[in-house]
């Protein structure tokens, strides 16, 4: 969005030091991303210091910044108290100036590919906006509206938390008009204390947050999805095996793709989504038309849409290496979508079947729980090698399946790199924070 900086100082009620009538339109947080002409707002994290990155952001075009204190580097510097709050303030403002019917996506996982399906549905009729990526937080949410250039007829936001108070920080800066509940399970519960607060948090503000008009999507199968809805006074719909509206059927998955049979209120619906893999994807899948048929598109012509839908970047792709089928699924992990995974990966063939998992991060006292809980499914499993990635992955192990432990992603990537053989299926599973992402690095790069 196109902003004078003289209105940017006014909005955050800031200290404006050079040519007041410079407008921006692009704006980010990180130096890195910086461009001719944008405005780069200095944040400090707990690691590290946005003001620090100054100079190149500088170097790399940007022409203003929003800062703390002074740093004479840009032709037009605000300064402000907060620069974080200052970013909220702006946010808030652009979803203010241009109110757009907004669908948010709630959850512990798939709300990405949800969130991703769903633009792909309604793009069947209206001009479709959607927070890019994962920018689901309070810093993401407001980069995303000011620097959204399209004047959209519906908004797809992704609300994310990792903290209590986090959802209603969000449902402030762009409030939801109508939302979807992937599902709900031990997911940073370090910081939510219990499932019931992840369920409150993660669920239950969000739907708090719609008025008597809107309406919600709810996952039928996940029992503490569909307790948010019993006192939920909005229009409730319903998908899953259990859905009352949007009902699944049958799911047939392979490694070339995932047929979908389900019934709907115009009929049932068969459709085949090629490379996209898992019960799980399936189920958003479903989850998407339910928000289509909400906003008048027909569930067949929906279907069409997600035939030629891709996977998101770490959320179970499919790649080829050595002649061997690597399944990557390393964007995120807890308990539901480790479980997803697994099952998934129980169904397909595998001349040798290899099982690389990171730990779960973020379960605070649930934490050994939760990672013990998995041992003796994987025993069940009978991979012909496991392999665990990080201290608490260690639990995942029983005492008769076959493997290694590393305690970094490189070493597991090298050990890969060494004994992948063709026609090997292998599943690279863990949090981001244990970086399994560098697995695929080693096997590309050799490093």
């Amino acid at each position: 969005m196109l902003i004078e900086a003289g209105l940017l100082n006014q909005i955050v009620s800031g200290k404006l030091i050079g040519d007041e009538g410079i407008s921006f339109s692009h704006y980010v947080s990180d130096s890195r991303e910086a461009r001719e002409g944008s405005f780069f707002v200095a944040l400090k994290g707990e690691n590290t210091d946005g003001h620090l990155f100054c100079a190149d952001a500088q170097e790399r075009g940007a022409k203003g910044a929003l800062l703390k204190e002074k740093m004479s580097v840009f032709p037009l510097e605000i300064i402000v108290e907060n620069t974080l709050s200052a970013l909220i303030i702006l946010g808030k403002w652009v979803s203010q100036k241009n109110p757009t019917f907004t669908i948010g996506v709630g959850g512990s996982v798939g709300k990405t590919t949800t969130k991703e399906m769903i633009r792909e549905v309604l793009s069947c009729k209206y001009q479709v906006s959607a927070t890019p990526g994962n920018m689901n937080t309070e810093i993401g949410i407001p980069l995303y509206l000011l620097n959204d250039e399209e004047n959209p007829q519906v908004r797809v936001v992704e609300y994310g938390a990792q903290k209590i108070g986090d959802l209603n920080l969000l449902v402030d800066i762009i409030k939801p008009s109508a939302a979807i509940i992937t599902a709900l399970g031990p997911s940073h519960t370090e910081y939510f204390g219990s499932l019931e607060g992840v369920k409150e948090e993660e669920g239950g503000v969000l739907l708090k947050s719609i008025s008597e008009t809107g309406w919600v999507v709810l996952n039928a199968d996940d029992k503490l999805v569909m307790s948010l809805g019993s006192s939920c006074l909005k229009k409730i719909i319903t998908y899953g095996y259990k859905g009352r509206d949007f009902r699944m059927k049958k799911i047939n998955s392979s490694l070339e793709g995932t047929e979908i049979i389900a019934s709907t209120p115009e009929g049932g619906v068969n459709y085949f989504m090629k490379d996209v893999m898992g019960k799980h994807m399936a189920m958003n899948s479903l989850g998407a038309l339910a928000i289509g048929f909400l906003m008048g598109i027909p569930p067949l012509e929906g279907t069409k849409a997600l035939t030629n839908f891709k996977p998101i970047w770490g959320r179970m792709e499919k790649k080829q290496c050595f002649g061997a089928t690597l399944l990557v699924d390393y964007y995120n992990s807890n308990s539901l979508s480790l479980k997803a995974s697994l099952e998934l990966f129980s169904n397909l063939e595998g001349k040798r079947k290899i099982l690389i998992l990171g730990e779960m991060r973020e379960l605070g006292l649930l934490a050994e729980e939760e990672h013990r809980k998995f041992a003796p499914i994987i025993e069940g499993l009978a991979p012909q090698v496991l392999i665990t990635v990080g201290e608490n992955a260690r639990l995942f192990r029983s005492k008769g399946t076959p493997g290694n432990h590393f305690n970094d992603s490189k070493m597991a990537g090298r050990w890969l790199k060494e004994n992948l053989k063709p026609d090997d299926l292998v599943l690279i599973k863990g949090s981001r924070g244990v970086n399994m992402e560098e697995i695929l690095k080693v096997l590309n790069n050799g490093i």
